[in-house]
């Protein structure tokens, strides 16, 4: 696929609407670990998430979309700083997104007018229903190939709006097959979520817990009302 199929301006991609077989669930196998562990939530300053061991992919679930940006942007910074090529695929519009970051500090748009950071607008491409037949090995793929650069950091926002959540089985077996994807790509990929309530994201966090090595989450300390990073489930 060549990058015609995408509109694309100054490293900011549009991506064509039947290329990633993605949507939302209505409501608002890689083999299970023998062994995993809780360890101490850390401050984002000194982010577990970067360099969690074993699996190429990491989880992040954040309490709410404040959050999620905010641990987002530094996922993508720490990349950044690290002199990686940084992808962010995101639902929101560019435009939305760029402010949005630069609010929370982190001056986007010298590293896309550099190349070494490309924005990925999902939302074009949100329609349709999944299968079992998702691939995303082609997904990844046709980033990849629409970034026209080698990547380093792979940082995908609304993670739970490209897996199939209508089923726990599906659940299962759509984890399964974006995790063994993920860690096919030789990158970083830092996929986010924003956690709710619904019976959706009960099955997204059980899938996670049973199939991703690096398993994370955002909580809210009461009595400074700041964000702690915790692991979930990381390998031991």
């Amino acid at each position: 696929m060549t990058t015609t199929t995408a509109t694309r301006q100054n490293n900011v991609i549009n991506l064509p609407i039947k290329k990633i077989p993605s949507n939302r669930v209505n409501a608002t196998t890689k083999k299970q670990l023998s062994k995993s562990t809780n360890t101490k939530g850390k401050r984002i300053n000194n982010s577990p998430i970067n360099n969690a061991p074993v699996s190429a992919l990491r989880i992040l679930e954040t309490s709410d979309a404040s959050s999620g940006i905010l641990f987002s942007a530094r996922t993508v910074r720490a990349g950044l700083k690290n002199n990686e090529t940084v992808v962010l695929v995101s639902p929101e519009k560019p435009g939305q997104l760029i402010r949005r970051l630069e609010m929370i500090g982190l001056k986007v748009r010298p590293w896309i007018e550099s190349g070494k950071l490309i924005i990925f607008n999902s939302q074009p491409a949100i329609s349709g229903n999944l299968s079992l037949s998702t691939n995303y090995r082609e997904v990844f793929g046709e980033l990849f190939d629409l970034a026209g650069t080698p990547v380093d950091r792979m940082v995908i926002m609304g993670m739970d709006m490209l897996v199939n959540l209508e089923s726990q089985y599906l659940a299962y077996a759509s984890v399964s097959k974006f995790t063994q994807a993920a860690d096919e790509m030789g990158c970083k990929v830092i996929a986010q979520y924003s956690r709710n309530q619904s019976e959706a994201h009960d099955r997204l966090d059980a899938a996670c817990s049973s199939l991703v090595n690096s398993y994370f989450v955002t909580k809210r300390e009461n009595k400074n009302k700041q964000y702690k990073l915790q692991a979930k489930n990381i390998a031991a």
